[in-house]
């Protein structure tokens, strides 16, 4: 995003915030397929943790993502403690 780079920082995004937030937000529900990545979200995991999911992959524009990836990392590092005090 720094360079200006959208596609290259979109894949960024996907590959390295948000795969790896699928797959601790897996681990409390569905804890055997924490790595299908996006296959069978919507069975393992509840409508409101897909709700927010949801609104994470779909980005409007730069800027967007920006706002997305903070939201992305924080609610990952959340999920960690969680799972740490579980």
């Amino acid at each position: 995003l720094n360079r200006g780079n959208l596609i290259e920082a979109l894949n960024y995004y996907h590959n390295f915030t948000l795969r790896p937030l699928v797959e601790v937000l897996r681990i409390p529900h569905q804890p055997t397929r924490h790595n299908f990545h996006t296959r069978y979200l919507y069975y393992d995991l509840p409508g409101e943790v897909i709700a927010k999911l949801e609104s994470l992959f779909f980005i409007a524009d730069g800027d967007d993502l920006w706002k997305k990836r903070q939201i992305a990392e924080d609610w990952f590092f959340e999920t960690i403690d969680q799972i740490k005090l579980g």
